[in-house]
């Protein structure tokens, strides 16, 4: 059953979602802007990768055609009457009774909208990848994403969306109040690029569009041995944050690493035993102290993509994230992504935290760790590189403290590199251990590869 219902997505942004159920996680949204001044925007999730609008579906009666319309990585692909058409990202399309919009489902900060009294902004508005309907408030208006409360700006006044290439556009609506683009009269339905600073008046209000700053950092992320954040020259540890809950929020998002995760899976992992509205409030809280100064303060904006169901990190932004890169390794993996994975290693993920999620974790990347040990050693045994060898073996030894595989490729690797009395000792510690947890001696060719008589 068709259900409807009022969500806010990146603070300002209300819309109405019509869905068979939960929308699967697909690179985008439709979004469709009715022309009516007292209708919602309806937002089109793509169940299965398809969905399907029109023949009058309300609250848009002008679609009078069916759409049918498949997701795919490059836009959305719809089928109507006339054919098959590709939608782009963020590209403006005009169908009966309402503009289109194809959006990513989750989308980075573009730029402020900013309100200015003389020279000075007084209000801003954040703008991301969707579109906007600007306007007056108040009794019998549409619904405006962005409201002016000033008698000179009309209830419908104009239309702004981001492009795929980040630039700001402007339609405008208003047939009786004008809408200026530095200093040109803009006729109703005309469109204009906003560039950098340049100025929209609406009737005798004026706006500033204000673009995000390129900025030249990357966000790096390590939790094996060590739990470490770095966002451009700055770095915190464990010791700099206030609660465990703050960097577990942190250890959650970043494990998908460019992908996004439920904001329902989030309060789930972290609060298991409170409700959807107590976690998001909860949520909300850890946010502010993220915002503080001596922590991301308003960069948290470009790193985090967040919207009323999915956080995810900016794809833009990443640098490393040792958990992440090892977790990918498989069967596919080659040597040197393996070498260079494993020198990253030092020690388990997240050894202070107890929690189901990260037990679950830690176990899954040592044995990555230990699949990518044995790969390397055998074939760096196989090609004689013993310096290689000895290193592979010490991890494999580190995450498998018995294993006599890796005891023996250690003293093979020590003797060839003519360290015989530490070869010895390693030896000698690793028997002693082995009888101690498994209750018998370690098998004879240790001995012989230790050279201990």
């Amino acid at each position: 059953m068709k259900t409807e219902r009022l969500c806010k997505m990146n603070g300002d942004f209300e819309q109405t979602d019509w869905e068979d159920s939960q929308a699967d996680s697909l690179p985008f949204n439709l979004l469709l802007v009715p022309i009516a001044p007292d209708a919602p925007v309806v937002t089109i999730h793509f169940r299965d990768g398809q969905s399907s609008f029109g023949e009058g579906r309300p609250p848009i009666p002008e679609l009078g055609s069916r759409y049918c319309g498949l997701c795919t990585t490059e836009g959305v692909q719809i089928q109507s009457e006339t054919g098959i058409e590709l939608w782009r990202p963020n590209h403006l399309k005009e169908l009966p009774g309402c503009c289109a919009w194809v959006v990513p489902r989750v989308s980075p900060l573009v730029g402020h909208l900013e309100l200015l009294e003389g020279d000075k902004p007084v209000r801003n508005w954040p703008i991301y990848s969707q579109p906007y309907r600007v306007g007056r408030g108040g009794l019998n208006s549409r619904r405006n994403d962005i409201e002016l409360p000033f008698p000179s700006v009309s209830r419908a006044h104009a239309l702004i969306w981001i492009d795929e290439k980040e630039r700001l556009w402007v339609r405008a609506e208003s047939v009786n109040s004008p809408t200026e683009h530095s200093g040109r009269r803009l006729a109703p339905a005309e469109v204009a690029e906003l560039s950098a600073l340049s100025l929209l008046t609406l009737g005798r209000c004026v706006l500033r569009w204000q673009p995000v700053t390129e900025v030249k950092k990357q966000f790096s992320f390590y939790t094996l041995g060590r739990f470490q954040v770095v966002w451009g020259d700055k770095v915190w540890t464990d010791a700099d944050f206030k609660t465990e809950k703050l960097r577990w929020l942190l250890c959650l998002i970043a494990w998908p690493w460019g992908r996004s995760l439920s904001v329902e899976q989030l309060i789930e992992l972290l609060w298991p035993d409170v409700s959807v509205l107590q976690g998001r409030k909860n949520l909300s809280r850890l946010v502010q102290q993220l915002r503080e100064p001596g922590f991301l303060g308003d960069e948290l904006d470009l790193i985090l993509m967040r919207t009323a169901t999915t956080w995810q990190l900016n794809p833009k932004y990443l640098g490393t994230h040792d958990a992440a890169q090892l977790a990918a390794l498989s069967e596919r993996s080659s040597l040197e992504e393996i070498q260079q994975t494993l020198d990253s290693y030092l020690g388990p993920y997240l050894e202070s935290c107890y929690e189901e999620w990260s037990v679950q974790r830690r176990e899954q990347l040592e044995l990555n760790a230990l699949a990518g040990c044995r790969r390397l050693a055998a074939q760096c045994e196989k090609s004689g590189d013993w310096t290689a060898l000895k290193k592979a073996a010490e991890i494999g030894l580190k995450l498998d403290p018995v294993c006599e595989e890796f005891c023996q490729q250690l003293l093979v690797s020590l003797r060839h590199l003519g360290c015989s009395q530490e070869a010895a000792l390693v030896y000698h510690s690793f028997s002693r251990r082995f009888v101690d947890e498994c209750g018998v001696q370690p098998q004879p060719s240790l001995r012989e590869a230790a050279g201990v008589l």
